[in-house]
């Protein structure tokens, strides 16, 4: 199995309060890699920006939630995965 390396250089949340930082990112971590050993990206295209779709949450959302909605956007904007995958 190849092994995909994923740099996020900065990751921007707006319209929200002010989430657990640290619970959002561990959220985020978790639930992209689980879904990264389900569909895979493709390799043609996999340098540079990508831009998700935006999602809409409550501004109580935990931070779990968010970071789990976010995760999920950030991986249907891969290469090859967005349309064409189980996300898109």
């Amino acid at each position: 199995m190849s092994r995909i390396r994923l740099h996020i250089d900065r990751l921007v949340v707006t319209g929200l309060g002010a989430p657990d930082r640290r619970g959002l990112v561990a959220a985020f971590s978790q639930e992209l890699a689980r879904l990264l050993e389900r569909t895979r990206p493709s390799a043609a295209g996999s340098e540079g920006r990508i831009e998700a779709r935006p999602i809409a949450l409550s501004p109580a959302a935990p931070a779990r939630v968010v970071g789990n909605a976010v995760a999920r956007a950030v991986h249907g904007a891969l290469p090859g995965i967005g349309k064409g995958g189980p996300h898109g």
